[in-house]
Parts: structure tokens; C-alpha cells; sequence
């Protein structure tokens, strides 16, 4: 039959682009794991430079606008003193 043909072709180019789909998915997983692992080597560098440069008040300081924990707070010149405090 004509019909036959034109079946058999159409199987055959659907396989090939099946076939070419697969191919992308493969290299696009390789790329993408690729990638991946080096930005977790990126990552694990960065996360190691932070964790060791606490003098720079990055973690462990006190947070910008506080004053660090041994400052003395005392009251104004002139002011009213609380008492029973």
C-alpha cells in the first residue's frame, strides 16, 4: 500500500528525532553537572574564607548599628535619675 510508506518514513524520522533528544538531554545533564560542581567548589571557598575571616565583624561581631558588648552606656550630663531602679 502507498499509505505503508509514508508511515514507515515518518517512524523513522520520529526515532531519529527521538534519538537526537536524547543526545541533547545527555550533553545538557553532562553541562549542568558541570556547572554545578564548580560552583560548589566556588561556594565551599567562599563559605571557608567567611568562616575564618571573623575579624572583619562578618560572623561572630556585633551587628552594624550596635555597639559591641564591653562599650559603657551612661546617662547624659544634666539628666534626672531614675530611682528605685
Amino acid at each position: 500500500m502507498v499509505g505503508d510508506g509514508v508511515t514507515t518514513r515518518t517512524q523513522k524520522e520520529v526515532g531519529q528525532l527521538q534519538q537526537e533528544l536524547s543526545k541533547l538531554q545527555t550533553d545538557l545533564d553532562k553541562k549542568l553537572e558541570t556547572r554545578l560542581a564548580s560552583f560548589q567548589d566556588e561556594f565551599r571557598v567562599e563559605l571557608k574564607i567567611v568562616s575564618q575571616d571573623k575579624g572583619k565583624g562578618i560572623l561572630g561581631g556585633a551587628p552594624p548599628g550596635f555597639p559591641p558588648n564591653d562599650t559603657t552606656v551612661t546617662a547624659p550630663v544634666g539628666s534626672r535619675s531614675i530611682q528605685g531602679v
